[in-house]
């Protein structure tokens, strides 16, 4: 897991919400790609998911209050 890896994954999850798409890291067609040849399990990918969310969930506050 790299800092630049979780740093993207959270701009990918604010862009997501900016175009409406789901809070849920899987259905991001974006963030899958950055999985790709990775084994289930792979201990770089739960950060990443996590990144992803707090991304999409501080754009959505943002934009509301």
């Amino acid at each position: 897991m790299t800092k630049a890896n979780t740093a993207a994954a959270k701009a990918l999850g604010a862009i997501a919400y900016a175009n409406g798409q789901p809070s849920a890291p899987a259905l991001n067609s974006e963030l899958q790609k950055m999985f790709i040849g990775r084994q289930v399990g792979d201990k770089r990918t739960i950060p990443e998911m996590k990144a992803y969310i707090q991304g999409w969930t501080a754009a959505n506050l943002a934009s509301t209050y």
